[in-house]
């Protein structure tokens, strides 16, 4: 089993037509584990 992957970002922002805009590079490969995320919603009026 591979621990790395191919993985596309960038470093700088610069226009995508340039040559080094995004980069290719490897990076350990993540693992799923489990997670509990509580939210707490509330309305919100709003008049247009």
């Amino acid at each position: 089993m591979t621990t790395m992957m191919k993985a596309i970002g960038f470093k700088e922002h610069l226009p995508i037509e340039s040559k080094n805009s995004l980069l290719e590079f490897e990076t350990p490969k993540p693992t799923a584990r489990a997670m509990i995320c509580w939210l707490k919603w509330q309305p919100y009026p709003s008049t247009p």
